[in-house]
């Protein structure tokens, strides 16, 4: 499965394939920061839960029966929820570069360490310069846009999954303090930590 969260351009080809596409927009703009910390194109070889019965169930509703535009939407929406939970179970997306891998899963394993492109490139074993190069082309942006992101996400889940309170959440994320959490925190989401766990 290919998944392209921000739509980029593409080409598939090959003999004897079929392809099944489909297209999701998503508004809600809480969803988008999930989304834009995922590389541009990434391929999936398996381990997504349901996403054979998924497929099975997009493939019988090709054609146009009643209510087959529905059904195709709704089944649309269920595989790209596979697909985020899948990248949340894995702790870091798939790269295909064994060493901006090992960067990328640093991140996501303690993504309150002090991180620096330096350290990350040490992580990876790499030049720093080498290393920033390789990291915007397979992961779609730079090393530190990329930390603060996941820092973000991983406070967007604990803030709705448990009540602790803010100034841990900060502190948990990588924040040092709870004023510049919620100033990245409002940059990223639109609203504030408080308000995004109503």
């Amino acid at each position: 499965m290919a998944f392209l969260p921000t739509g980029a351009g593409h080409t598939l080809s090959g003999e004897d394939v079929t392809v099944l596409s489909g297209c999701y927009h998503l508004a809600d703009p809480q969803v988008h920061a999930a989304m834009r910390r995922l590389p541009p194109v990434s391929v999936v070889a398996g381990g997504l839960p349901r996403l054979a019965e998924l497929s099975a169930l997009l493939d019988d509703n090709l054609t146009d029966q009643p209510g087959a535009e529905a059904t195709r939407a709704a089944l649309v929406g269920l595989v790209v929820m596979q697909v985020l939970r899948h990248s949340e179970m894995t702790s870091a997306w798939p790269v295909p570069d064994p060493f901006i891998s090992a960067a990328v899963r640093s991140i996501h394993d303690d993504p309150r360490a002090p991180w620096t492109v330096q350290l990350l490139s040490d992580r990876a074993g790499m030049s720093r310069t080498a290393f920033t190069r390789r990291f915007n082309k397979l992961v779609g942006k730079p090393p530190m846009t990329y930390v603060t992101e996941v820092r973000l996400s991983t406070a967007a889940r604990v803030l709705r999954e448990t009540n602790v309170p803010l100034a841990t959440v900060a502190r948990q994320s990588g924040y040092a303090n709870e004023f510049s959490f919620a100033t990245a925190f409002r940059r990223e989401y639109g609203i504030s930590p408080g308000r995004y766990r109503g």
